[in-house]
């Protein structure tokens, strides 16, 4: 959280650019999946409320010596990154909420402790009718596929508990 802060109140704008290259220097995957997380951490800061976003936001990152990552997922097959496409939809069932479809492309998605998922609530209202939900690894009703393919800078997977 305080890295987030400091970066937040850099003045100059360097601190991100200075980070991202020293930590890609060493490994881009690994750089790629630390910074993955961000992208989880800005759905979440977004449209969080602010319980939401003390809650959620360490899940993505970890405090203190815990390492944790987080995932977004937003691209789907056939859709791309295009919202407005997005065939995901979430309803409510009760008092929870139920998502139904599928993304490709996530970083981190099989080993993210929290994974922030895009998805159509109101098709009627294009992109705004989209919201964000988070699913925490826990969470015993998600699904996780297999891996398929593996990029060039990708790390490979760390046996994770």
């Amino acid at each position: 959280m305080e890295y987030l802060e400091r970066m937040a109140t850099d003045p100059g704008g360097l601190l991100g650019v200075i980070y991202a290259e020293e930590l890609h220097w060493g490994c881009a995957g690994i750089a790629l999946a630390i910074s993955a997380g961000s992208l989880a951490a800005a759905g979440i800061a977004s449209s969080g409320t602010p319980e939401q976003i003390g809650k959620w936001l360490p899940e993505c990152y970890g405090t203190g010596d815990e390492i944790k990552l987080g995932a977004y997922a937003v691209t789907e097959a056939g859709a791309g990154s295009d919202v407005k496409s997005l065939r995901t939809t979430a309803k409510l069932d009760g008092d929870e909420w139920v998502l139904n479809g599928t993304k490709v492309f996530i970083s981190n998605g099989g080993i993210a402790d929290v994974t922030v998922v895009v998805a159509t609530v109101d098709p009627e209202l294009g992109h705004r009718g989209q919201a964000t939900f988070v699913v925490p690894r826990t969470r015993p009703a998600s699904r996780r596929a297999r891996r398929r393919t593996r990029s060039a800078s990708a790390p490979r997977t760390p046996a994770r508990s």
